[in-house]
């Protein structure tokens, strides 16, 4: 095991070139993790057996049961979130967002977990991805601030897809009715409310975070959400500069920032009312 486990030290593919303008080039979906500590199984004794047994039935599922995929990669998630932090879950948790577009978020996992393994081909492959990604990127905020791609079209109108695409039976169509008139009432006496101003500001700031465009410090995202994008230039924390306001992402410069959350703000205002 010791000579299998040396000889793969380092190596994520047996075809990498060493340069990263080729590997950028080369660069199509996840790495493929050769190195044993990628896929060593966390152990009992590092999760409780109950977590440990349920991370052991989380692995066996079908690929083509989306259900029982996403079951597994929330799973996951939520070991994170518990503080195992290990390369195995990293790795896992990276592949599901590679997969699902949120290429940003899962090269940091796939950073943070080199970061312990130290992984030479790995590292090389996640400064061409990143590369890649944030050029591509790139080209798609360009487009957007010149205006050659149009997001919205200005008075384009709505479909329900809940009312069009969804087949009631016919003994439930007037009580089905009578709920979404009843939702539609409260959504519109809650839509300018406090809390509703605040998860609008929240929510625009993931979606620009999940597309790659850019991720503020969770030190200022709390604030920014309730002071509201006009204002983010107010918010005074010692302990962080305006600088050091957005960690990751294509866009670095605070004002394209603040102008591209201003943007999403409208169209998600347009979409609700």
């Amino acid at each position: 095991m010791t000579d299998e486990s040396t000889s793969h030290n380092g190596s994520t593919s047996d075809h990498i070139e060493d340069s990263d303008v080729s590997l950028e080039r080369a660069i199509s979906d996840i790495p493929v993790l050769r190195n044993l500590k990628f896929s060593e199984v966390p152990h009992v004794d590092t999760l409780d057996a109950l977590l440990h047994a349920d991370l052991i039935r989380s692995l066996d599922f079908d690929p083509s049961d989306l259900r029982a995929v996403a079951s597994s990669a929330r799973l996951w998630e939520g070991l994170i979130q518990q503080g195992f932090r290990l390369p195995f879950l990293l790795c896992k948790v990276a592949e599901v967002r590679w997969r699902l577009g949120s290429k940003v978020t899962a090269i940091q996992l796939y950073e943070e977990a080199n970061a312990e393994c130290g992984d030479v081909s790995l590292g090389r492959w996640i400064r061409a991805a990143r590369s890649a990604v944030w050029r591509q990127t790139g080209e798609i905020l360009d487009a957007y601030k010149d205006g050659s791609v149009l997001t919205i079209v200005p008075g384009q109108g709505w479909r329900s897809t809940v009312i069009y695409d969804t087949h009631f039976l016919p003994s439930l169509i007037v009580e089905e009715a009578l709920v979404m008139a009843q939702i539609h009432e409260v959504w519109e006496r809650g839509i300018h409310t406090e809390i509703c101003r605040r998860y609008y500001n929240f929510f625009c700031m993931h979606t620009i975070a999940l597309e790659g465009v850019c991720l503020f410090s969770e030190d200022v995202i709390y604030e920014i959400a309730a002071i509201g994008f006009d204002r983010i230039r107010e918010i005074n924390l010692r302990m962080l500069p305006q600088a050091h306001y957005i960690e990751e992402g294509t866009v670095r410069e605070l004002d394209d920032a603040i102008s591209i959350l201003q943007d999403t703000h409208k169209v998600l205002i347009f979409n609700v009312l």
